[in-house]
Formats: structure tokens, C-alpha cells, sequence
């Protein structure tokens, strides 16, 4: 049996995984399509950290340059109109350390079975329940500030909203989510 819930109150994604036999084999690893991207294990959680794009060009070079609008992408261009790299999406280094920061954190709770952690996974194996607990962060602090520069640490948020939903039963977690939602949603009926 599965379930698995986003919890807003909490900010966690929360799975139970279930079985009336010790039979759960699971491998628990993340990644991430972010060349800057890290996965590591520490203390028993899955860490995967990195830097989003500072800077991503939607129009292609020749749609620029064929309307001649090299001056309103300095990432992109110098004065003269020539181009300084020939890549639309731009991260960290290649545009002055832009880029906003992001974590994800997983950490699982088992009834019974084993627990190994490899260097970039959690495995469980012959157990009948295991709880597997999500928080994300990323350094974003407002609008008006640079999430590479004046941003939050997405590292000791991600690891707080983790230690407090691992500090709660999974029937509370639950019930504060099923509250949650059932407020919004319960408000029409047709």
C-alpha cells in the first residue's frame, strides 16, 4: 500500500509504503537535471544540492540578431554587438555567480527490516513499513532580493522543516494535511 501527501502546513512530501510481510525492497536516490547539481548522504539523510540557471535566453541568437537587438542582453553581448557566449542558459561562473540555490533533503523511518547508506542512496530492505519524508528549500527571499547574493540559506531550511516533520507521527502529519486541504476544497459543493 502507498500513500503520499504534500503537506503545506508542514512543508513536506510524505510517502507510506506498507506491506502485511517483510517484503519491501526499496532504493531511495535523487538527481537532478542541473549540471551543478550534487547528491551526497550525511547522518543518514539524502542530500541533493546545487544552482538553478542565472540566466536563461527564451529567443534564439539568430531572432536577436536578425532584429538587430544584441543591446537589450548584455549577458549575452558586448557593446559592439558581438556575442560572448554561445550558450542560452548560463549558470553560476558563466554569469557572475547568478543562480538561485536549491536543496532537497530525504530522510526515511522504518518499522523493521535493514538500512544501508550507499554514497548517493538510502536502501531498505526486509522491512513492512517505511515512511519516506521529502523537504525542498531553495534561497529565495523576496523579490526584491538576489537569491544568489542576499538569499536565504536553503541548508538549514530544508533541514528544519525535515527534523520537524520527522519529529511528528505519520497520523499527525496526515490529519493536519487532510485538515489543510479539506478546508479549501470542502468550501463548494456542486
Amino acid at each position: 500500500k502507498r500513500e503520499t501527501f504534500a503537506s503545506f502546513p508542514d512543508q513536506v512530501i510524505v510517502m507510506k509504503i506498507s506491506a502485511d510481510k517483510k517484503v519491501l525492497d526499496i532504493e531511495v536516490s535523487m538527481n537532478s537535471p542541473h549540471p551543478t547539481a550534487q547528491v551526497k548522504t550525511s547522518n543518514g539523510m539524502l542530500i541533493l544540492k546545487g544552482q538553478a540557471p542565472g540566466h536563461v535566453q527564451p529567443r534564439s541568437f539568430e531572432t536577436i540578431e536578425r532584429f538587430d537587438d544584441q543591446h537589450k542582453h548584455p549577458d549575452l553581448y558586448d557593446d559592439e554587438g558581438n556575442r560572448l557566449k554561445d550558450k542560452r542558459v548560463l549558470y553560476a561562473d558563466e554569469i557572475d555567480g547568478k543562480g538561485m540555490f536549491f536543496e532537497a533533503r530525504v530522510k526515511t523511518a522504518l518499522k523493521n527490516g535493514e538500512f544501508q547508506v550507499t554514497p548517493n542512496s538510502l536502501r531498505i530492505r526486509n522491512s513492512s513499513e517505511v515512511i519516506v519524508f521529502l523537504s525542498m528549500a531553495t534561497s529565495f527571499n523576496g523579490f526584491q532580493n538576489s537569491p544568489s547574493r542576499n538569499g536565504v540559506d536553503p541548508s538549514e531550511k530544508s533541514t528544519k522543516l525535515l527534523v520537524n516533520a520527522e519529529n511528528k507521527k505519520y497520523h499527525t502529519l496526515k490529519n493536519r494535511h487532510i485538515s489543510d486541504y479539506q478546508g479549501l476544497f470542502k468550501r463548494v459543493s456542486l
